[in-house]
């Protein structure tokens, strides 16, 4: 019991040190729980360096189907969404990195896969364990 109450302190099960994550990929940066609990809302935490006075951020639609997307700050100037990507735009005048964090809810447990990316760079991919 004791080691369960520990493991739950340090994030085994969502919200600690061991569940927090960050990834990067040239001027974008990630930063996610990689154990979250469904039903629960959390919120991945992007910095995003806008090109040509704006930031688009694509994420996979296969992730969003996963999830419900609960809000999205700061609320973006546009979404577009096809099969495989749903892209939101975000105005930025003076090139500076953007933070936007999207609240989403787990529809589901299991494994949640997710990839992202700025305009057309590399994608970012990213893994979440749901539980019940």
């Amino acid at each position: 019991m004791a080691l369960l109450c520990v493991a739950g302190l340090l994030g085994l099960f969502g919200g600690g040190p061991f569940s927090s994550r960050h990834l990067s990929a040239r001027d974008l940066e990630l930063r996610y729980d990689g154990m979250v609990r469904m039903g629960t809302p959390q919120t991945l935490k992007l910095r995003v360096t806008p090109v040509h006075g704006a930031a688009r951020i694509a994420l996979a639609t296969a992730y969003l189907d996963g999830v419900r997307l609960d809000g999205v700050l700061p609320a973006p100037e546009h979404v577009a969404a096809s099969s495989e990507w749903t892209t939101f735009t975000f105005a930025s005048s003076d090139g500076t990195p953007i933070q936007v964090a999207f609240t989403l809810v787990p529809d589901r447990f299991g494994v949640l896969d997710g990839k992202l990316r700025r305009e057309s760079d590399p994608e970012l991919a990213f893994r979440q364990i749901v539980y019940p």
